[in-house]
């Protein structure tokens, strides 16, 4: 152990590492006191040092009467998300908007469908098929890239408009807002900067505003014809 190291950082760096490769998974319960100061060769105060810290730095929770756990999300430090600027329409003016206005209120940029727009019978009829389906259906998991049926069915348009594609390579995501943060967080980094039509999705400016990515917005009527100029010169 490096002689500037100390014990309790040598337990902090010895969890950190099996949380960073998942050998202990978001959730999952840490080892006892006694058996890690047993483990490790190090005190009891010594490992409730170390678990104390990372208590402090949000890596992990304590469950009073069960132990210690894995946080099931990492902290991510909030910044400048009650104001955005370079944006000329208010984004939490129009999520509230959206989340107030009733049924007969068209709620563009909302994120989701009028009711009369879906199709409730298939979907009654689909509900009614997977409770009177295989009990395995219902209560085992599926691949996590999504329903293999309906990633077969995206591939095979996607294929057919020219782009091959195996359905392996579609992930299915709970929603727009999941799939945008996943898109932001593996292409972009702190302090990279994205252009944005004005007003857009207002989720989009929260999960960008969370990873401290920097926005400039253009106005939807000159997004509209800065693509016209564009196709049709």
């Amino acid at each position: 152990m490096d002689k500037k190291t100390t014990k309790i950082d040598g337990v902090i760096n010895f969890i950190s590492e099996k949380i960073n490769t998942y050998e202990i998974l978001p959730g999952a319960k840490l080892p006892s006191l006694r058996v890690l100061s047993k483990q490790l060769g190090v005190s009891i105060s010594t490992v409730l040092e170390a678990y104390e810290r990372m208590l402090a730095e949000h890596k992990i929770e304590v469950r009073h009467g069960s132990g210690y756990f894995v946080k099931n999300t990492s902290y991510i430090a909030i910044k400048n998300t009650t104001t955005f600027q370079n944006i000329e329409s208010d984004p939490f003016w129009v999520a509230h908007q959206s989340l107030m206005a009733t049924e007969a209120t068209l709620k563009p940029c909302c994120g989701w469908l009028p009711t009369d727009w879906l199709p409730e019978a298939h979907i009654k009829k689909s509900l009614r098929e997977l409770l009177t389906g295989p009990s395995g259906v219902l209560l085992s998991y599926s691949s996590v890239l999504g329903y293999t049926p309906l990633r077969e069915m995206i591939a095979k348009r996607i294929s057919d408009l020219g782009a091959l594609m195996h359905h392996d390579q579609v992930l299915l995501t709970d929603s727009a807002t999941q799939a945008l943060d996943m898109i932001c967080r593996a292409w972009l980094k702190e302090g990279d900067t994205v252009v944005v039509d004005d007003p857009c999705y207002f989720n989009f400016f929260s999960v960008i505003n969370l990873l401290g990515i920097r926005v400039i917005s253009v106005p939807f009527n000159l997004m509209v014809q800065m693509s016209v100029n564009f196709y049709w010169p």
